[in-house]
């Protein structure tokens, strides 16, 4: 836990976005009446995080939340464990790393190689990545300062032969833009491929200096100092300029028994969550989705990101600039996902 409790409940946010918040709660209200899975999801920290990927819009937080709460009707993640799930895990592909980075966040370590050592149902690849970004969404609520996450894609022997099929990275590239937003705090890429380089060379002096900070390239022609940036090398491999054998990097059982006391966290808040009185629904909606007030928030608020510049110590990014942010998040997902 971080100190004082999850970073959604000491988050300081103005009068106007705790409005939105309680608005964003009540919009949903119909929808968490009968689930208790629905009622452990939402949390402040969910909420805070939809009005943020939607630039404080509460119509666009809305539509957005009540599709993702759709999808995980029709999904149910809460049913996924390590029991029913071990089988993907045993290729070593993805997974959380035993410790943080160095800004608090776990870390998940994608390894596309392994993709080629696995010829069975897509469906199950699906829902292994749906399972780790579960736990590691856990994980970061409860001891990142942010709630956010680090992805570290260890691109060493990637190639065409053992990329992913389309339909399965267009199914993951939708689950990750589309219910997880927000998680992404940083994104380091090791020995990616050349059109990476290129591209990233090509727009990152345009690029606003704490986006550029998220998006790592790293190879082995890195100096030692630019993966102790953000790890702790006695955290990482040693195929990654880490200082673990690649051989003591995964452990199928030490990771089955971590993962499963984490379901065991996630059942009890279930349980809780069922236990707790529901949320009275709305009698009815006054509209399909709630307005946002004459003043849309962004990056003319002080507080625009919902804290960001707070945390961050940098300016207040303008709408436009928040809006090129996060397209430019998306798009190095898309380019990890299908590629």
């Amino acid at each position: 836990m971080t100190a004082g409790g999850p970073w959604y409940e000491t988050v300081v946010l103005d009068s106007e976005q705790e409005r939105k918040v309680a608005a964003l709660q009540d919009a949903v209200a119909d929808l968490l009446a009968d689930s208790a899975a629905h009622r452990a999801f939402c949390t402040r920290g969910t909420y805070i995080r939809y009005l943020r990927a939607r630039s404080w819009s509460l119509s666009r937080a809305t539509k957005m939340l009540r599709e993702t709460l759709k999808w995980r009707a029709e999904y149910h993640p809460e049913r996924l464990c390590w029991e029913n799930i071990q089988h993907e895990g045993a290729r070593g592909k993805l997974f959380i790393l035993d410790h943080p980075d160095n800004d608090g966040r776990p870390v998940v370590l994608m390894r596309p190689r392994l993709e080629q050592v696995y010829s069975g149902d897509s469906d199950e690849r699906v829902k292994w990545l749906v399972y780790t970004l579960e736990q590691a969404s856990r994980v970061a609520d409860a001891s990142a300062a942010d709630g956010k996450m680090t992805w570290l894609i260890d691109f060493v022997g990637y190639n065409r032969a053992n990329s992913p099929p389309l339909k399965v990275s267009l199914q993951v590239l939708h689950i990750l833009q589309n219910h997880f937003p927000e998680r992404l705090g940083r994104a380091v890429s090791y020995k990616p491929p050349l059109l990476f380089n290129v591209l990233w060379k090509a727009v990152s002096p345009f690029v606003d200096p704490l986006t550029r900070d998220k998006l790592v390239f790293l190879s082995p022609k890195s100096p030692p100092e630019a993966l102790a940036k953000h790890f702790n090398p006695a955290h990482i491999d040693d195929s990654l300029g880490g200082q673990i054998p690649i051989a003591d990097l995964w452990s199928f059982d030490k990771y089955g028994q971590r993962m499963a006391e984490l379901d065991v966290q996630a059942g009890a808040a279930l349980a809780a969550a069922a236990a707790a009185p529901a949320p009275p629904a709305p009698a009815a909606r006054r509209s399909p989705l709630p307005s946002d007030s004459a003043t849309e928030l962004g990056g003319a608020s002080p507080g625009g990101s919902g804290g960001k510049a707070q945390q961050s110590g940098r300016r207040a990014l303008t709408a436009e600039e928040e809006v090129a942010e996060r397209a430019l998040e998306e798009e190095f997902e898309r380019n990890v996902v299908v590629m």
